[in-house]
Parts: C-alpha cells; structure tokens; sequence
C-alpha cells in the first residue's frame, strides 16, 4: 500500500511539473471585445482593418511626446507627419464660409486647392483675392450700328445705342468684389464721329461705365477696351450687358469695312468678362 501511494504522488508531481513547463513554452493568445480595458501599450500591430474611436470622441497622437514623428506608408517619418503619397483633402467651394482659420481643402470647381482664411472664406493657397467665380460672354457677329448713344456731358442710358452682349451674374456675397473687362473691335464711317461703349446692369438705367474713341474714318480696325470694378453690394441675379454706338455715322464691329464687309474671316469678337472676388 506504501508503495502504491507513493507511485501516485510521484506520477502527480511529474504531471504538474509537465503542465508547468509546457505553460512556460507556448505562447499566450487573449482576444478581448469591445468596450476593452483601457491601458498604455508600447506597441500596437493590426493585421487587418483598424478603427480608432469610432463611436466618438477624438484621436490623440504623440499627446506626451514633442518630438514624436507620425509615418502614414513610411516607417521613417521625417517631420511631425510624414506621408509617403498622395493626400486627397475634402471638398470645399471658393467663397463660402469655414473654419477654424488654416484649413485647407480643394475646390474641384476650380481645379485648386484653397485655405480657409482670416475672412472666414475659403481662398487660394499663398495669398491674394480668391476668384469664386469667372462668366464669359462674346460675339463674333459684323455690321454696322447707327443708333447714337449718350454722349457728352450725360451718363448713357440702357435705352441708346445698340446691346451686343449680355450676361447673367449672381454674386455669392454682396461684400465681394466684381471686376468686368470690356473689349470691342470696332470701326467709323464718318470723319470727326467717336465710337461709345457703355457698360450697365439691369438694376439701373444708368452706365456703370462707358468710354469713347474718336479715330480717323479711314483706322477702321481699333479695339476699344477698358476694366472696371465695384462692390457687388447684393446676392440678387443681374444682368450685364454691354451697348455700342457712334455719334454720327455708322459703327462698325468686329472688323467690318463699308464696302469691303467681313475681315479676318470672323475671328475678331467683342467680349465681356465678369469675375467675382474675396476681397
């Protein structure tokens, strides 16, 4: 009987002894689920996806450590984020309201990338008026014009002389700025007329701006050209157009001559530009 007990004790102490040693030689797998523990690791791997406070709550990196470096495809950053390719911001649009100050985004609007700036709008990276919208309107159409419009000591009217352009415009904020440019080709029948062009909006009567040239009758290819600016001073759609007009004679655009008609095969056109900018 003594030796029978004794068998048993030895073979229990060689089986804990067994158990212990195996335990130390294998590796440990714990898999938790979510909410887990809290805790500071020095080292995390994933092997697949990842996700980082997904419910809520922000995302804290390097919160202890100034000199730390964060690598996206690089395992050497170089600076205090480094990646290693292409960063596809969001989506923002020129001229509308952001925040905070220095964020940036891209306007695939405008193929460019923008800043949000001291204004509070979104702007062009490295400074300068943001261009929130550019409208283009041109004809390339010839002949010749004889209404007479205002001239003198008066402001030209939108009822004198002859339109030739118009183009629909709603301004993003009535703080910012609208620059026009106003080209015209043109020609004079008579000795001693001046040509007039005149820019309006359909808000007033009354030229925005207009300007004249008085060449010799036989200088029929002149470009009359002139750039104005203002406030847009409302968000309402408008309308700009553009008139012409000789104070005697005929007017004649875009590379007609009397007797001669079209030059240049067509390719001469009176255009109006109208740009809106952050001032």
């Amino acid at each position: 009987m003594v030796r029978y007990r004794g068998f048993i004790a030895g073979a229990a102490f060689l089986l804990i002894v067994g158990a212990v040693a195996r335990l130390a030689s294998e590796t440990m797998t714990m898999t938790t689920y979510y909410p887990s523990p809290s805790g500071i690791y020095r080292r995390l791997v994933a092997t697949g996806e990842a996700l980082l406070a997904r419910d809520s709550g922000n995302v804290v990196m390097l919160q202890d450590n100034a000199s730390g470096k964060v690598g996206i495809g690089t395992k050497s950053p170089k600076s205090k984020l480094h990646v290693n390719g292409g960063i596809l911001p969001g989506e923002a649009t020129s001229g509308d309201a952001c925040s905070p100050e220095g964020a940036f985004a891209y306007d695939f609007a405008a193929h460019a990338p923008v800043v949000c700036g001291a204004s509070g709008r979104w702007g062009p990276m490295g400074g300068g008026g943001a261009l929130v919208q550019n409208r283009y309107a041109e004809t390339a159409a010839w002949g010749s014009f004889t209404v007479q419009p205002g001239w003198g000591d008066q402001v030209p009217q939108s009822n004198q002389g002859t339109q030739i352009l118009s183009l629909g415009f709603t301004p993003k904020s009535a703080a910012n700025r609208l620059q026009f440019r106003v080209t015209v080709p043109f020609g004079l029948s008579s000795s001693g007329a001046c040509g007039v062009v005149a820019l309006f909006d359909s808000s007033s009567s009354d030229a925005l701006y207009a300007t004249d040239a008085c060449p010799a009758p036989s200088e029929y290819d002149q470009v009359l050209s002139f750039a104005y600016e203002k406030t847009a001073g409302s968000t309402d759609p408008t309308s700009f157009t553009v008139r012409v007009g000789p104070t005697g004679g005929a007017f004649y655009l875009n590379g007609r001559r009397p007797g001669v008609g079209r030059l240049l095969g067509g390719v001469q056109k009176a255009t109006l530009v109208v740009q809106e900018i952050i001032p």
